[in-house]
Formats: structure tokens, C-alpha cells, sequence
């Protein structure tokens, strides 16, 4: 037998959809707020004032180690300058002339006690205060770097603590002397001014005693 499917009307095919990607909307306000430059640099000019009122402190120490926790410990009171040996120190003392001085004594290039010797013949620099750190705990030691100029003279291990106060008092110290100079008021002969009544006393008292010595009496 036979089938017969009915005929049906041919379905036309849906013209094909384009996808567009959504554009982002505007955020609502208050969703984020835009920070201006200045927000960036909020508190940086409180921090640069505190910095350059902190005491410069030199820091010179070929033990990269101990250099970079001294370099951190004494941050917060200090603006400290590294320096990795002598030979540095003492370029690094001439261009910064730093408030005081924290040195090794056992470093290449140039020792703790030729950098102090040196620092002592600068003009410029023989009064900035000098700390020595060694292992060498020696007496005899030590005398030789009070010899050579250092103001104090600390063996390790030191104490930190220790270490702090030495430099706080040599800071103060040191800001005293200056202050108590800058105080001196140092009179040159030519300030010295001869006014035209003093002028004529004087001619008037070298009169009398000219008579005076005419005076077969005398």
C-alpha cells in the first residue's frame, strides 16, 4: 500500500541575529571616587620636613649584614648615608658633611682609624663626632682609636641601646658647641670707631704729660 504525507508550507528561515557586545554603563556616583595627584603625595611633604631635620649620620661598614641593620635600626632618628669602606666614607664625609660619624675599623680600602685620622686633617670635618665599632676589644685597641680621633670606641657585640645614647649625646653635644660659637661676638680692630671728642681728649692728656716731663721737678 500506498502513503501519502500531506504538503505543508515551506517554513522561511530566520534572517540570522548580530550579537553586538554590550557597552559599560557609567558608573553611578559614589561608585568610585577619581584621586587627584595631590591625594597621592598626601603626608610625603611631613615625612621630607621630619627627614631633613633628622641629624645626618655616616654609616660606614663592609658587612653588608650588619650595614643594612644598623642602616634600619637607626632610621628613625637618623638620615643615614651607608658607605661600604673607608675610601667611600671619606667622599661620601666631604660632599654630605655629615652630622656625625659610625665606622668599622677593619675595612678594605681604607680603615676605621685612617678614615679617622683623615677626617681629624680635614678642616672642615675634625669636629664631627666619630664612633669606632671593632671586634678587636683590646685595650690597647681601643687607646689607639681614642688616639686617633674617635669620641667613642665600641667592641662588638655592642648593645644598641648603647650604641643610640653615645650618638644622641654626641648629637647634642656637638649642636651645643655650635650654637655657643655661632653666640660669640668676635670685635676686629677696625670695628673699633675714635670719635672726634675722644680725639681730642687724647691730644688734650698727651699735652699734659709733654708739659709734664718739661717739668725739671719731675
Amino acid at each position: 500500500f500506498l502513503i501519502e504525507l500531506p504538503k505543508t508550507a515551506a517554513v522561511p528561515l530566520a534572517a540570522p541575529t548580530m550579537l553586538t557586545p554590550a557597552m559599560p554603563t557609567a558608573p553611578t556616583s559614589g561608585a568610585f571616587k577619581l584621586l587627584s595627584a595631590d591625594a597621592f603625595g598626601e603626608g610625603q611633604d611631613d615625612d621630607i620636613d621630619e627627614l631633613r631635620t633628622r641629624p645626618t649620620l655616616l654609616l660606614a661598614e663592609d658587612h653588608p649584614m650588619l650595614r643594612d641593620f644598623l642602616a634600619r635600626s637607626l632610621a628613625d632618628g637618623y638620615d643615614v648615608r651607608p658607605a661600604v669602606d673607608g675610601a667611600e666614607a671619606l667622599a661620601l664625609a666631604q660632599a654630605l658633611r655629615p652630622d656625625l660619624i659610625v665606622s668599622d675599623v677593619m675595612m678594605p680600602n681604607l680603615d676605621g682609624l685612617a678614615l679617622t685620622a683623615a677626617l681629624r686633617a680635614d678642616e672642615a670635618l675634625r669636629a664631627t663626632p666619630i664612633v669606632l665599632l671593632t671586634a678587636r676589644a683590646d685595650a690597647a685597641d681601643e687607646v689607639a682609636g681614642l688616639d686617633a680621633g674617635a669620641d667613642a670606641y665600641l667592641a662588638k657585640p655592642f648593645s644598641l641601646p648603647v650604641l643610640r645614647a653615645h650618638l644622641d649625646a654626641l648629637v647634642a653635644r656637638h649642636q651645643t658647641l655650635r650654637d655657643r660659637f655661632r653666640r660669640e661676638v668676635v670685635i676686629q680692630p677696625s670695628e673699633i670707631v675714635v670719635t672726634s671728642d675722644d680725639a681730642a681728649f687724647v691730644e688734650q692728656v698727651r699735652g699734659v704729660v709733654e708739659d709734664a716731663l718739661a717739668d725739671p721737678r719731675l
